[in-house]
């Protein structure tokens, strides 16, 4: 308890970073996979320049995206 103090850092918090590492002899996460880039950056690069003002919602329908809601 007297380590989680000075970090804010929750007892439960510390425990289970200590189990990990017992386990996996780690702290670090797990590596996740990547997927695959949607869409070409140079395409969207050159898309940005050409179209400064472009909302983020045109933007995903000139990508095939999807736009983020509100």
């Amino acid at each position: 308890m007297e380590a989680s103090q000075p970090f804010k850092i929750s007892v439960s918090a510390i425990g289970r970073w200590y189990r990990k590492y017992r386990q996996k002899d780690s702290y670090f996460p797990n590596r996740r996979d990547g997927s695959e880039k949607k869409i070409d950056l140079e395409k969207l690069k050159e898309c940005v320049k050409k179209n400064l003002d472009m909302t983020l919602k045109k933007a995903a329908q000139e990508f095939g995206g999807q736009s983020v809601a509100g």
